[in-house]
């Protein structure tokens, strides 16, 4: 090969980098969308009942059904050839933890699954490009594909039973599947407004005492107690939907808090996003979608610590507090619906370090030793905010370290998101109170400590800078 022929192929493979470049930065441009929303009931039907509650440390059986469980699904895609699905379901997680590349499907969540079943069903969408949010309520069936053996209360020896939770998941996997089929199918041009807004449900449940010892959760009432580990979180994240004549279509809300003020009940119950839900298409009609989702609330609760009697903190109360704000933040932005702006959507998988214990001694459940946890965690960008996941009950101080280095003016965080289930990741100040053994800090409560930490909000910085520096 001559100088000169090396010398063309050099420019032609250079020219051809560059064309790449240039076509990323082009789907970071302003651009239409078209937006799609369906919803779908997931409640076990009275044939299934009764079912086995996730999301305390001992059995729940449920017979009854307070409130419906609902997956709804956003689709958006832009005319620049960008895309994205989310779905937030009723549900306290999205099913066992694991590794895709590690570990066998029946060790991974539910995201997996559906992604398999939907290929080559959806040709025109790209599923790397779907995202799967729990919202944790505690008054749901389980997800994953297990056999669960019980002792009700973890105490009665004589109450022994089992449940095959493959019923449900394969049952809840149908659903979603159409949903997201049902979503994408139903897009059309419409605009977006960004909003924000305040509201009191989300507060810390660890309590610090005068000896420097931390609780969770917390009891205000001790003469000890000094204060909270963090203060309360009211962010209130908004997108809210509209058709091309400005007609409200949907609303995606992020809260800082789980939805589990039902927590220790034994029925089946979407707990406080059903009440929102009521009061906000009371507002609105029944026609309007909502997709409801938590951000960094690992240590959070929506039961306020100091109101003794409950009352403030009852799925009505909180659903109405909700709607309300809503309804205010609505009112001024429904002038500020954009028909044209820029969207980017990165993804990354992370190995992020695991708690020191799982280095050197194997897991109960996978039998062998764990160096590294691996996440797949997606930036989602739209105009000036953007969308970020992780799969983790992640510590309320690590979502505000990754608000305030983002570079967009406003980040939604949707913690219980991904590929599994990666458990409580807390800060180092939750683990020095709690001397690694506090609820939520042991390394029995989660995959990663301190360091995963840090590790998860690094990169998680690094994908929206390069959604926001794609133009510069």
């Amino acid at each position: 090969m001559t100088k000169l022929i090396q010398v063309i192929l050099a420019n032609i493979i250079l020219m051809g980098l560059w064309t790449q470049v240039q076509a990323k930065e082009v789907e970071i441009k302003k651009s239409a969308m078209k937006i799609g929303w369906a919803e779908v009931d997931i409640t076990p039907p009275s044939t299934m009942l009764p079912v086995d509650l996730r999301g305390q440390y001992y059995s729940r059986i449920a017979s009854e059904v307070d409130s419906p469980l609902t997956a709804t699904a956003m689709a958006i895609e832009s005319d620049s050839g960008e895309q994205w699905i989310l779905v937030s379901i009723d549900t306290v997680d999205l099913g066992p933890g694991g590794g895709r590349e590690k570990y066998p499907m029946d060790h991974e969540g539910l995201l997996m699954d559906v992604r398999a079943d939907l290929k080559g069903v959806m040709p025109k969408f790209d599923l790397s490009k779907l995202t799967l949010v729990a919202t944790h309520t505690h008054t749901a069936p389980y997800m994953n594909k297990t056999i669960n053996h019980y002792r009700e209360d973890g105490r009665n020896l004589d109450k022994l039973a089992s449940f095959d939770n493959s019923t449900y998941h394969t049952y809840v996997k149908s659903k979603i599947n159409s949903v997201i089929k049902q979503a994408w199918n139903n897009r059309a041009y419409g605009g977006l407004a960004l909003a924000q807004g305040s509201v009191d449900v989300g507060h810390s449940r660890i309590g610090v005492y005068a000896d420097g010892h931390h609780e969770m959760p917390g009891n205000v009432f001790s003469s000890d107690f000094v204060r909270f580990l963090t203060p309360p979180d009211p962010t209130l994240n908004l997108i809210f939907t509209t058709d091309t004549s400005g007609k409200l279509t949907g609303i995606m809300i992020n809260i800082v808090s789980p939805s589990q003020t039902n927590e220790i009940k034994k029925y089946i119950s979407a707990d406080f996003w059903h009440n929102t839900k009521i009061e906000l298409r009371k507002l609105y009609g029944n026609e309007i979608s909502i997709l409801p989702f938590g951000g960094a609330a690992g240590d959070m609760n929506s039961n306020h610590p100091f109101n003794d009697d409950k009352s403030y903190s009852r799925p009505e109360s909180i659903g109405k507090r909700i709607a309300s704000e809503i309804s205010d933040v609505f009112a001024s932005a429904k002038d500020k619906v954009q028909f044209s702006l820029e969207m980017g959507h990165a993804i990354k998988d992370i190995n992020l370090t695991t708690h020191e214990f799982y280095q050197r001694h194997p897991h109960p459940h996978y039998k062998e030793k764990r160096e590294k946890y691996l996440a797949e965690i997606h930036a989602v960008r739209l105009g000036n905010s953007v969308w970020v996941n992780n799969p983790f009950e992640l510590y309320n101080g690590w979502g505000k370290e990754i608000q305030n280095q983002s570079k967009a003016n406003q980040t939604f965080i949707a913690q219980m998101s991904g590929l599994n289930r990666g458990g409580y990741l807390p800060t180092q100040e939750a683990m020095d109170g709690g001397k690694g053994l506090l609820y939520g800090t042991s390394f029995r409560d989660g995959w990663c400590g301190p360091k995963g930490g840090e590790e998860l909000v690094n990169h998680t910085v690094a994908l929206i800078d390069n959604l926001f520096d794609a133009n510069n």
